[in-house]
């Protein structure tokens, strides 16, 4: 599965550093993702600051800019919309389904 986000990798894009961040910790710790993507958005109040606390890094984030831009062009071309947006094995997962019912589906 494919999560893609439709941030910019622009300061004033509000999604950005979230998603870059997300992304630096996939690259370190991709057994971990799952706990990271559900503490971000079951939070009732997303603040960044606390959440990167929480989830430190080391220098991983600056390296995020340039996979976050070829993303959105990605998602610019591909005409994605929403944020998150599912992909399995290539195939956009259609809107009316989320992401609890694929094991009703597989």
């Amino acid at each position: 599965m494919q999560v893609i986000f439709t941030a910019k990798n622009d300061e004033g894009d509000s999604k950005a550093k979230p998603v870059k961040h997300f992304m630096a910790l996939y690259q370190t710790k991709p057994e971990n993702i799952s706990k990271v993507l559900d503490d971000w958005y079951g939070a009732e109040k997303k603040e960044y600051e606390k959440f990167a606390d929480a989830y430190p890094l080391n220098g991983e984030l600056i390296k995020q800019g340039k996979k976050l831009e070829a993303m959105y062009e990605w998602s610019e071309k591909t005409n994605i919309e929403a944020t998150p947006t599912f992909f399995i094995d290539g195939y956009q997962l259609p809107g009316i389904y989320k992401i609890e019912d694929l094991k009703h589906l597989l």
